[in-house]
């Protein structure tokens, strides 16, 4: 048995259950941004009745999107992070802002996307200082 299937095996299984929510968001978010643009995909953070996710449960979201981003074999970068993260809050009735931001890198152009619920960073925070936010979904 491999490491990667013991160490799955001894999560608690809300953990597993939030491991597997987070892998298919963002897998979805992936394929579905090949077809439709990003500001389409961007509606589906219409704004939701606000309710509140306790901060627990904000950095076991961030965790579970991390953890996937880290080990897919495909690439998992901001932008199906953001829509993953936003969409599991959503689902649990908070109303997410997912932040667009450019900046200009050593490799030219650059954009990242960050996403925060009342203030506090949930995933992409880490780097978004180095960008300048051009629009906030939703609007």
């Amino acid at each position: 048995m491999s490491w990667k299937w013991r160490k799955w095996r001894a999560l608690p299984s809300a953990d597993r259950r939030l491991l597997l929510e987070a892998s298919s968001r963002m897998a979805l978010a992936w394929i579905v941004l090949r077809i439709i643009p990003f500001a389409w995909l961007a509606r589906s953070l219409s704004q939701t009745k606000e309710s509140a996710v306790p901060p627990d449960e904000i950095r076991k979201i961030r965790w579970a999107v991390e953890s996937i981003a880290r080990h897919s074999p495909f690439p998992l970068m901001c932008v199906p992070q953001g829509f993953g993260a936003a969409w599991m809050l959503k689902v649990r009735g908070a109303a997410p802002r997912m932040h667009f931001g450019v900046a200009h890198g050593d490799n030219g152009f650059e954009s990242h996307v960050w996403v925060e619920l009342n203030g506090v960073p949930v995933v992409g925070h880490r780097v978004a200082g180095r960008f300048t936010l051009m629009k906030t979904f939703p609007a």
